[in-house]
């Protein structure tokens, strides 16, 4: 067991070009071995894990447990943008959110498992990519999660924030692959609407 875990540590430190934490303002453009993602998130609340993967023979996509998320966290002004290895497949793998907004209740925590669909993405090389805009609505037992392209308004945030990524914005599609692994116990079902 000692030796799985020093194993999963060392893992996470040579996650490689990939950074957990967002991007600062000045970062620099992307290099040939990465590319810069951003995720537009309705809720400024939501917090979302966007972890790297691969695709199996049955096309379902598998986390890999040996590595740290590429990117994570709430977002900032509207935006999840952080630098992923290109190559690299990528999933959101867990959503948290306030079940109850206004009400001292904690958070809850979502995770996609086996069966259940989630949006999965191959990183380009060198790229500035944005994946698209989701906002996750939680009605009854069900996780309503909307899926949308703002290109243009990713766009100007892109160019009012990042100098070095001025114009350089483009819309890379997803996947929507069910994921392989273990379950958990579930409290809600995912549900897509797309625009």
């Amino acid at each position: 067991m000692k030796h799985v875990l020093l194993a999963g540590l060392a893992g996470m430190l040579l996650a490689g070009c990939s950074s957990m934490r967002q991007l600062d303002d000045d970062a620099p453009g992307p290099s040939g071995e990465e590319s810069v993602v951003i995720l537009g998130m309705h809720d400024a609340e939501d917090q979302v894990f966007i972890f790297p993967g691969t695709v199996g023979a049955d096309g379902s996509f598998v986390t890999d447990p040996m590595r740290m998320a590429t990117v994570a966290g709430k977002p900032r002004n509207g935006y999840l943008v952080g630098k992923a290895r290109a190559g690299d497949v990528i999933a959101i793998t867990t959503v948290r959110f306030d079940a109850h907004p206004g009400k001292f209740s904690g958070t809850e925590e979502f995770r996609f498992c086996k069966g259940e669909k989630t949006m999965v993405f191959k990183v380009p090389q060198g790229k500035v990519a944005y994946l698209g805009s989701v906002e996750y609505r939680f009605v009854d037992r069900n996780m309503n999660i909307l899926y949308t392209v703002e290109l243009d308004q990713a766009q100007r945030y892109i160019d009012s924030t990042f100098p070095a990524l001025k114009g350089k914005v483009e819309h890379i599609a997803p996947d929507f692959r069910t994921l392989g692994g273990p379950c958990f116990p579930k409290t809600y079902i995912p549900i897509y609407i797309t625009r």
